[in-house]
Formats: C-alpha cells, structure tokens, sequence
C-alpha cells in the first residue's frame, strides 16, 4: 500500500487511499484462500499405502527388541536386520527378512562386541575376527569380511598390521571400507586421538587416514565412493581449559577420499546419530536430537547439505521421542521420524510435509528406501513395508 500526500486534493486522496486499500485486502484475502486450497490439496496428494507388516523379533525375555538397521542384500531381494535392546543404539543380532516370501524372519549370527554390521546400497557386510587376528608379527592377522545376500557368504580377508577391528562403513560399489581406530597423543597421558582409514578390500590397500576431530558417532561413504563423511561429539580433553565450546553439539567433517584431503566441516548444534548421502551424492543428511538442557527435551533436528555450498542447509524440527532417524527417500525428498509413531514425508524444493505415516509400531529405529518402497524397523520389533501412492 503506497500513500501519496496532496494538500489541495485531500478529498480526492483518501477516496484514492480506500480504493487501493479495498483492493490489497480483497488480493491478500484471495490468495490466502487459493494457498488454503491448494494446500489441502497437496496433502491429500500422496499417501503410503501398507504392504506388509512382519514380526522380526519377539522376545520373551526383554520387554523390547528394537530393529537397529536395515541392510539390502546384494541381489536386492531381502534384507539384513540388525536388532537389538532400544537404550543401546546397536545391534546385537542380525536377521535375514525376505521380501519376496514375507514371514519370520531367519537368524543369522550374533554379534560380538568387537563385531559390527555395515552396509552401502545393494551390499551387506558382516565383518568376522579371523584367526589369528590378535596375534603380533602374523601373516594371517587382518579382518576377514562376509559379504551376504545372493548365494553364499563371499569372504575376503584384509592383512594389516596392526590387523583392523572396527569397521563402521563401506561401499561395495568401490569395494572400500572405513575403520575407526584411536591412537595415543604423544605428551597427553592417557588422551587419545581418533583416525578414520579407508581400505581397498580387494588388493588389502590402505588408501587414506583420516584425523577427526570428533568422538565418532555416524560415518557415511559417497555411492561413488569420492567423499566421505562424519559426525560426532568434539574430542574431550584432561585439561578443562582444552575443552571445545559449545561440546554438546556435533561436527560434521567431509574428506575427500581421492586427495585425502579435507573439504569442509560444520558445528551442527545437536546430536547427530545419523549421516547419509543422497542418491547423486550431490547431497548430505544429517539427523539427531538437541541437549534437553539447551532446547529442551524431545527436539529432533534434520539438515540437509548441499556440498557445493556447505555453510547452507536446509533443516527440519520437530518433536521425537527417539534418536530421530532419517533417510533420504529420493534426490528431493527425505523422510523423519515423529513422536507417537509417525514419519513425515517432506519435499525439499518445497520446503513443505507432503504426507505424514501413522505405522502404528512403538517407534521407528530404522529406515530403508528400495524399489519404490519404504520399510520401517520399529522399537517392537516389526517391519513394515510401505508403498508411496499418489492419489
């Protein structure tokens, strides 16, 4: 609204005035009304339709058994489950699910507590101690990986020395693996300083190490295998005077692998239990939960990162009651997970929740997208497989 001043025509100015006013509240008023509708219209534009609910673990000795992750085999017709009691974030034994013939699920081993289960698209790895492993000056020291799904375990043994013991991602595409290790700081007693390597399993190379800067807690590698990232909690020191400000929040670091050298790292102001990259790798997700102390309890937090401009990220808030899980559903969506069962659906371009998902399970730990579907790993032990419809 623009309001002219005309001594002579004060009259003739405010008659002018109201016009205009008239005409701006009936324009606004018009617009709200059509963003309403085609608002309404949006959400009822896309829902997820039930395919299939199954019960993976059942115990009769835990009040709950959480499904931790989700893993495609390599031929993409089942899927590797690591579950596990809810308070401890990891699993502690893997079941296989078919998708093909729904059911029970079949156990496949338990994991150690040096053991752990990784995966990347279409591939799982299931990384054993070989024997010998923690013999010194030992040809046969190393770590010896299964990969499952599609026939037979396919084995292959890494020799290092020191041998590896704590993979925490790969991508089979690439046929890399990352080990976290930690080492000693020369001069500060007990502290220790934690390294990322990235390996070639098929000619046992050691190709990159990386130094962190945080406490580990999620690691993710590019689908084309030139970038990776992770996420923790700053590195804590003896001397308080060392410590990092703001230590309850997250840093976020990416590498590139094929340097090795470091491409950006970003201060996340939360939590982050989860990274992971989109389809193109263009993209980085970032998901966790906020220090009840700074912004209260139950406060879930999303980012998602272009790499060509890093200091800018889209983010989503809202209510969780669990870590926050989150999962890049294609290159422009991604979905969340609520409080009281639900999972939101949301569109990047738009900047807006397209459909929200009542799963009726106790929580959802885990995601995975393939094949057009969305399946879900719930704190009580089922999965369920989702289709996207657009109605």
């Amino acid at each position: 609204v623009s309001v002219s001043y005309f001594p002579k025509r004060n009259a003739l100015c405010a008659a002018h005035l109201t016009l205009r006013v008239i005409a701006c509240v009936l324009l606004l008023s018009t617009s709200a009304i059509a963003q309403k509708v085609g608002n309404a219209a949006e959400e009822d534009q896309y829902a997820f339709m039930e395919v299939s609910r199954d019960v993976v673990v059942k115990s009769d000795v835990f009040e709950q058994i959480a499904l931790h992750e989700l893993i495609l085999a390599r031929d993409g017709k089942g899927v590797f489950i690591g579950s596990g009691l809810p308070e401890t974030r990891r699993p502690s034994h893997v079941e296989f699910l078919s998708l093909k013939n729904t059911g029970l699920s079949q156990r496949v081993t338990q994991i150690a507590h040096w053991q752990g289960l990784v995966g990347a698209p279409f591939a799982c790895f299931w990384c054993n101690e070989a024997e010998g492993n923690n013999a010194k000056d030992n040809d046969t020291a190393g770590m010896e990986i299964s990969i499952l799904g599609a026939g037979p375990p396919h084995r292959v043994r890494i020799p290092s020395d020191p041998p590896i013991s704590n993979i925490v991602a790969a991508n089979w595409s690439r046929g890399f693996v990352v080990e976290r290790i930690e080492k000693p700081i020369e001069g500060k007693g007990g502290d220790n300083v934690e390294r990322l390597r990235l390996w070639d399993i098929e000619t046992a190379e050691l190709l990159q190490e990386f130094e962190t800067v945080s406490s580990v807690a999620a690691v993710a590698l590019s689908p084309d295998g030139r970038y990776l990232a992770a996420a923790g909690l700053p590195l804590q020191t003896s001397q308080p005077s060392e410590q990092p400000p703001n230590s309850k929040s997250a840093i976020l670091t990416v590498w590139d692998t094929t340097t090795g050298e470091f491409v950006f790292a970003r201060n996340m102001g939360y939590y982050v239990w989860n990274v992971q990259f989109s389809p193109s790798g263009d993209k980085l997700l970032c998901s966790g939960i906020a220090d009840q102390f700074v912004a209260g309890k139950g406060v879930g937090y999303t980012d998602v990162i272009t790499l060509s401009r890093p200091g800018w990220s889209w983010r989503y808030e809202n209510e969780t009651e669990n870590w926050h899980p989150a999962a890049f559903y294609d290159e422009n969506r991604v979905v969340v997970e609520g409080t009281a069962s639900q999972v939101f659906l949301l569109d990047l371009r738009r900047s807006e929740v397209l459909t929200t998902l009542d799963t009726k399970q106790e929580g959802v730990a885990a995601f995975l997208i393939h094949d057009g579907f969305l399946l879900t790993g719930g704190f009580d032990g089922t999965l369920c497989r989702w289709r996207l419809e657009e109605r």
